[in-house]
């Protein structure tokens, strides 16, 4: 009987962790490749849906004070991100004025 008990618990425990183990990676690493090709698709698809975040649901109450804030301040860097890679050619493709330490 306790052996029936130990496989059991030993099973439940596989069933468990296994899943764990392996879906959250499986799902983060899906069009992986394309984001580090840096399909401007996938990009815009990402701002056009921070940005409706940003604008649609900020005046909801559990967005006040440090919720704002933090998402103000992770969209700002998110769009600084995408603006930086952009060729934009009135800026020019010349970023060697931009200090990275």
């Amino acid at each position: 009987m306790k052996t029936n008990r130990i496989t059991v618990w030993i099973a439940g425990l596989a069933a468990f962790l296994l899943p764990l183990w392996f879906v959250p990676h499986r799902w983060c690493e899906r069009d992986s490749a394309a984001w580090f090709r840096g399909d401007e698709h996938l990009q815009a698809q990402l701002a056009r849906g921070v940005e409706r975040l940003v604008t649609n649901s900020l005046s909801r109450a559990h967005f006040n004070g440090e919720w704002l804030f933090g998402t103000y301040l992770l969209a700002g860097f998110g769009f600084g991100q995408r603006a930086f890679t952009l060729n934009l050619p009135e800026f020019g493709n010349d970023r060697s004025h931009i200090p990275v330490d």
